[in-house]
């Protein structure tokens, strides 16, 4: 789809039309299988495994007692009784919620700074509204939600819009405006249809969102929205027709920032995942059958203790013997199974082990560089990711800065300004060397005392802690 025909947009009959080109699925390629989002949600849903599917592990029939009977219309063979059937034991693991909060915690790390290039009074007036919108949008959070959606959806998007607002740019250089800007989250999974059309530079240029509306009357009201550099079109259908209605875009861009990525987080070792989820299953079978001792009498026993008696004996003749079945332990191939799995699957998405049980060895006094080995893999992972991740947040910056200077009304008409995201990665680390590590960098000259307090791990607010420090250094 061209610019041209997406800026055609315009009756209610070609909005239609360009609807109908711009709602293809989306596909997901993994090896040889394409999946949509919905079979990718299932995946993420630990109660819609395959384990779950008595179609795909199907409980035990212990009886097929009974006439059988041919079903014409289904084709298929019937029993006039029910069969004696088993329930399977189905034990899901939620492996897919770990490795994509994990890796979304690694990605994103603990926020996103910001670093300015500004230079003049007017940038750096810019700058503070850009902020105040970050910070009011609670973007830093936000950035771990998209960082989450997108590696288990495999894509999602921001969308920005302004609403009324009398007083929110009170105090500042646009205090006349009388809008606030705000932002949604939209995905599959929160009830969206997402539609991005890029051209043949890879570049976005229209961007559709379907979702439905309840009505007054309780019934649901499809809707359609596209979003171009020009124009915004909202689509409503009542009865069986498309209407639509067009206002330009007072922002320039299209106010949507569109995550994506080709595949889900765990997608390379979904194989894995339903292998160990059948062994443990399978495993939780075969402990009901035999992780209870059973009784198994020899000859002839005259009588049987009852089930509370205190002291119990059993009275044997002719040789009896009475001695309990019970399964020792089970098979060790078993346990190197499980082993091998839970390696393999932490291995092929470079997803640190951090159980309690892995990380008990080697808690205490750890250095800071056996720190930094132990979770090497994930960090590797995380920079590699923040290439793509970064430039959607460095749009979102830039869509920022053209939203507040849209706002402005000719304020900030010359302004050069331009801003760039810094992450900063997720590390643990011990407090005790890192804060003795600052000490002596500021005692020995080479960082100031107040780098050193806002880099150590016991303050929360520097600028505050500085105040406090000066205020007792007085008394």
């Amino acid at each position: 789809m061209t610019r041209e025909e997406i800026n055609a947009v315009g009756s209610s009959d070609n909005f239609k039309e360009i609807k109908n080109k711009m709602t293809k699925k989306r596909i997901i390629k993994v090896g040889k299988t394409e999946m949509t989002v919905e079979d990718i949600l299932k995946q993420y849903n630990p109660y819609q495994h395959d384990v779950n599917d008595p179609s795909k592990r199907p409980d035990k029939i212990l009886s097929e007692d009974g006439e059988e009977i041919h079903d014409a219309v289904n084709n298929t063979i019937r029993r006039t009784v029910d069969h004696a059937i088993v329930k399977v034991n189905r034990l899901p693991i939620p492996i897919q919620k770990r490795i994509v909060l994990i890796a979304s915690t690694f990605l994103v790390g603990e926020r996103i700074n910001i670093e300015s290039d500004a230079e003049s009074e007017i940038d750096n007036k810019l700058e503070q509204l850009v902020r105040k919108v970050w910070k009011d949008n609670k973007l830093d959070y936000r950035s771990k939600e998209v960082a989450k959606l997108m590696k288990s959806e495999t894509h999602c998007a921001e969308l920005w819009y302004d609403f009324e607002n009398a007083d929110y740019w009170k105090g500042t250089i646009i205090s006349e405006s009388k809008k606030k800007l705000g932002v949604k989250v939209l995905a599959e999974s929160k009830g969206d249809k997402l539609y991005p059309i890029f051209d043949e530079y890879d570049d976005l240029v229209a961007f559709g969102r379907g979702y439905d509306v309840t009505g007054e009357d309780g019934k649901k009201i499809e809707h359609f929205d596209i979003y171009t550099e020009t124009k915004i079109i909202y689509g409503e259908k009542n009865e069986q027709e498309w209407t639509s209605k067009t206002i330009d875009n007072p922002f320039g861009a299209i106010p949507v920032i569109y995550y994506s990525q080709d595949a889900p987080e765990w997608a390379d070792v979904q194989p894995l995942i339903d292998r160990k989820e059948n062994r443990l299953s399978d495993f939780a079978d075969t402990n009901d059958y035999f992780g209870d001792p059973a009784l198994v009498a020899e000859g002839t026993v005259d009588n049987l203790p009852s089930k509370g008696e205190i002291g119990k004996t059993f009275q044997v003749t002719n040789g009896g013997q009475v001695k309990y079945l019970t399964w020792d332990s089970a098979p060790q191939s078993i346990k190197m199974e499980f082993d091998m799995l839970e390696q393999e699957i932490n291995a092929g998405t470079h997803t640190p082990n951090i159980s309690f049980d892995s990380m008990k060895n080697i808690l205490g006094n750890t250095s800071g560089i056996a720190l930094k080995l132990l979770f090497m893999d994930a960090q590797i992972k995380a920079t590699d990711q923040q290439e793509a991740f970064g430039m959607l947040i460095q749009r979102r910056l830039n869509l920022l800065i053209k939203m507040v200077v849209s706002l402005a009304k000719g304020h900030f008409a010359n302004h050069t300004l331009s801003l760039y995201p810094i992450f900063k990665p997720y590390m643990p680390v011990n407090d005790v060397e890192y804060n003795n590590l600052l000490l002596s960098a500021y005692n020995g000259g080479m960082i100031s005392k107040k780098t050193m307090v806002s880099k150590s791990t016991l303050v929360q607010d520097a600028e505050r802690e500085m105040e406090e420090m000066d205020l007792e250094a007085k008394q």
